[in-house]
């Protein structure tokens, strides 16, 4: 046992990992600042004040590049392999903010209102965006339309958030064409 430890404890292994660790040490802290830093909204400021939303959102664009990055680390070849795909990740975890505020309109006001629904929207958006990695986008579409309709029932249920009319119109026209959908995809496997 102690010889089969002393392989794996090796300096050149030592190296590697505290390698890896500081540099995705030093990634995470930049992806953090640059992500603050474009998003509209002072996050640090908002979680500071009790902002839940605020805490919601950035937890989610955390774990959003944590994932990939971990990821990376396991399959990468070299460190700079792993600095450019890190980067990537972190790049497309930027893009789905922005995605979420064409989506969601006023997200980014929305969070500093302390609005949950928009923080996890905001949280489950950048998730998506990860698990997208895992899974074709086949198996993902279907869940991803969901969201919406998930955050705000969580938002409704758990928070007391009131839903309007028009919510309420939303999950069910959203709810009809995810039935529809898999009714005709279903059809077409069998033919």
């Amino acid at each position: 046992m102690l010889e089969a430890l002393s392989i794996s404890l090796n300096k050149a292994a030592v190296f590697g990992f505290v390698t890896y660790i500081l540099g995705a040490a030093v990634l995470f802290a930049l992806f953090q600042f640059i992500y603050t830093r474009v998003t509209p909204h002072k996050e640090f400021e908002l979680i500071r004040a009790g902002n839940v939303s605020a805490a919601v959102a950035l937890g989610g664009a955390i774990v959003g590049f944590a994932i990939p990055a971990s990821n990376v680390i396991a399959y990468s070849i070299s460190i700079l392999d792993f600095v450019v795909w890190a980067v990537i990740a972190a790049v497309v975890q930027l893009l789905a903010f922005l995605l979420t505020s064409l989506v969601l309109k006023g997200t980014s006001e929305r969070i500093k209102r302390g609005e949950l629904a928009a923080g996890i929207y905001v949280a489950a958006y950048m998730l998506q965006m990860s698990s997208l990695r895992f899974a074709p986008a086949s198996t993902v579409a279907p869940f991803y339309n969901l969201e919406p309709i998930v955050t705000t029932a969580f938002a409704a249920l758990l928070f007391g958030e009131i839903l309007t009319p028009n919510q309420y119109a939303g999950g069910g026209i959203v709810l009809a064409a995810l039935v529809v959908s898999s009714l005709l995809g279903k059809r077409e496997n069998r033919a």
